[in-house]
């Protein structure tokens, strides 16, 4: 499936298989409603590369997935924060401006795989620790979500 999301934002179609990720909250695309996203739409959207380490894996890993800046542009986001919510309900908040400033990725894959749910998938989120150590803290750690399945954006 192709499909550009360069058109208008509310032009979002209904995605083809299994939904991996929902969007909602203050965004203006598909007229405010939430936006259900499976694997193919998300791999539509500007891919992104990071290679890093993290604390729950040893060496360092290619993620390959779509930034999460890039993905609030293509919902066109009005928020200030978002709420990231895991299979597991486990969740997280993080600011606008941290996530354009600190590069969080979407990774949909790891190495070239498919991430799945026994492996922190379908969706974690990835920060550059490895080139940015100073990103390497707890604070970071608890943002990097993994098993992601909703994002909710705060005014």
């Amino acid at each position: 499936m192709v499909f550009s999301y360069m058109a208008r934002a509310s032009d979002f179609p209904a995605p083809m298989d299994d939904v991996i990720l929902t969007v909602s909250g203050d965004i203006k695309a598909n007229s405010g409603k939430d936006i259900d996203f499976d694997r193919a739409m998300l791999a539509a959207l500007p891919q992104s590369e990071i290679n890093t380490g993290t604390p729950w894996t040893e060496g360092v890993h290619n993620y390959k997935g779509v930034l999460l800046k890039d993905l609030l542009k293509a919902v066109d986001s009005q928020g200030k924060e978002i709420i990231a919510r895991a299979l597991n309900d486990y969740q997280t908040t993080l600011t606008i401006q941290h996530v354009d400033e600190d590069g969080a990725l979407v990774a949909m894959e790891e190495d070239g795989q498919a991430l799945t749910v026994r492996n922190k998938g379908p969706l974690w989120v990835i920060f550059p620790l490895t080139d940015h150590p100073e990103l390497n803290v707890p604070s970071i750690h608890s943002a990097m979500i993994w098993q992601l399945r909703a994002i909710v954006v705060n005014p």
